[in-house]
């Protein structure tokens, strides 16, 4: 799926779903955002299926957590 949120302070954007690897069904969530200056932020977070649930407040705490630095 695909979610506008906010991400390390602006606009930006969740995707998040399901793959196979080597028999395992796994979820991901993956939050971009490009800053003012055109630099970018990206946070990958992969789990395998069955444990997602039990971390996904954690990948959240995280997500909320990152910030641009100021130049």
């Amino acid at each position: 799926s695909r979610e506008r949120v906010t991400f390390a302070g602006t606009p930006g954007i969740l995707l998040s779903g399901t793959v196979t690897d080597r028999g395992t069904e796994k979820r991901f969530a993956q939050y971009i955002a490009t800053g003012a200056d055109g630099r970018f932020v990206r946070l990958v977070a992969i789990a395998p299926a069955s444990a997602y649930d039990a971390v996904k407040a954690s990948i959240e705490k995280v997500a909320a957590s990152i910030a641009f630095a100021a130049k």
